[in-house]
């Protein structure tokens, strides 16, 4: 049998077709290894930079991803041509499985985007900043009070002390703790951002027809995480909206970012 397989080995057509095989799996794959972080992403990419220099580009299975390791690269592409580079790529996983297309740090740049923008600024400019600093007062006090009873516990302070000013500015609501949904879901929901946003993370990035795989097929375990996150996503985003929409038609909301959206909606049913 061996000696049938080295016979076979040395015609030339057969040698010849085994050369580009190789040659095809390893252009295929590329940089794959490089692609996919182990570890640290950031530790990691920062290695190869050294490597490779302060921007290089990885490419694997088609798909191609440009890493800048300098604030002179960032500033050169995303600020002085901003006009050209300053869009997110479509993301398989993320934007497609996930359904997190829509949030405003991953939305391509279109003028949905350019409007979600508008609506961010018109909240969150200096002069209407001013209208959080008693919410930021408020949680300031407790913060120390807390501190100075349990200074062991700092970081579980702080998470406190910013989560309540945030989710009160936006929806006028101050969580019941840190195990509040209110909290917990949108917590679930930046995880999703941290996993998914890794490069190589999830193989179909870089294979996005596995979008096409049925989710009881071998090995399609990354569909079930896709679609925790994304039901968690919707809920984190639902329900505190609709708990301020109905306590704004009752006249009861307290004033926040929320209810200023509301003002300007359309006078229909939403929710």
């Amino acid at each position: 049998m061996e000696v049938a397989m080295l016979d076979l080995l040395k015609q030339p057509l057969v040698a010849k077709f085994l050369v580009l095989l190789v040659i095809w799996r390893l252009w295929t794959l590329g940089n794959l290894l490089d692609m996919i972080a182990p570890g640290d992403p950031v530790r990691h990419y920062s290695n190869l930079a050294k490597q490779y220099g302060d921007m290089y580009l990885l490419e694997s299975l088609g798909s191609r991803v440009m890493i800048l390791s300098s604030l002179k690269r960032t500033d050169d592409l995303f600020e002085k041509r901003s006009n050209i580079y300053s869009d997110r790529p479509w993301l398989p996983m993320m934007c497609g499985e996930m359904k997190y297309n829509d949030y405003f740090s991953v939305m391509s740049y279109s003028p949905m985007w350019r409007k979600q923008r508008r609506k961010f600024h018109a909240n969150f400019n200096q002069s209407v900043v001013e209208l959080y600093h008693p919410i930021i007062l408020d949680e300031r006090v407790g913060f120390v009070k807390a501190l100075l009873s349990h200074p062991s516990d700092y970081s579980e302070h702080s998470k406190r002390y910013f989560t309540n000013i945030i989710i009160t500015a936006t929806y006028g609501i101050k969580p019941k703790g840190l195990d509040d949904p209110l909290v917990t879901k949108p917590n679930v929901t930046n995880d999703g951002f941290s996993i998914a946003g890794r490069t190589g993370a999830f193989l179909v990035d870089l294979v996005p027809w596995l979008t096409y795989v049925p989710e009881w097929m071998p090995g399609a375990g990354w569909k079930k995480v896709a679609w925790y996150f994304r039901e968690t996503a919707l809920e984190s985003r639902v329900a505190p909206f609709k708990l301020v929409y109905d306590r704004y038609k009752q006249g009861i909301a307290t004033p926040c970012v929320a209810t200023r959206m509301i003002e300007n909606l359309p006078d229909t049913p939403l929710l």
